[in-house]
């Protein structure tokens, strides 16, 4: 499978991003906005397929649950000028999601083989120091959208 496979969007479309919770599509969407020309293309949702176990199941039913209960969603993939980047997008930062991504990078060459993420970015509303610096000592860009609208989101 390539990337050029799936539906990408320009950095321009303002539409509902499919899978993400109406928060992050504010959060990505408000994003954008700020850095209109990093990337040249959005790819939402992108699905990692976990295999199932080895098991004799021949109901495509059975078989359609299980690809739904366990594949792993990346919130967006943009690609730009620098490369591929795997973009996380979160309201409240915690150290979940950089085991999240550390998965999707462990799965990602086997879906998308030849189409190497060459950076991370976390998008988030609230972090503490200590999971920023986490996310910094794994050499990612971590950067805090706030909703000019919502004072409580500010530092």
């Amino acid at each position: 499978m390539h990337l050029s496979d799936l539906r990408g969007y320009p950095p321009t479309w303002k539409g509902y991003i499919p899978g993400l919770e109406p928060l992050d599509n504010k959060i990505m969407h408000q994003w954008l906005t700020q850095n209109p020309d990093t990337f040249t293309r959005l790819y939402y949702n992108v699905r990692l397929q976990v295999e199932p176990p080895n098991i004799h199941e021949t109901d495509p039913k059975l078989i359609a649950m299980w690809d739904e209960l366990t594949a792993r969603r990346v919130d967006a993939i943009g690609e730009g000028p620098s490369g591929r980047t795997l973009i996380e997008i979160t309201a409240r930062f915690q150290p979940a999601n950089i085991g999240r991504v550390k998965a999707y990078m462990l799965l990602w060459p086997r879906f998308y083989p030849g189409e190497p993420i060459t950076s991370v970015l976390m998008l988030y509303q609230r972090a503490t120091t200590t999971e920023l610096e986490l996310c910094r000592q794994e050499g990612w860009t971590c950067e805090q959208v706030t909703d000019p609208e919502d004072h409580r989101n500010r530092l």
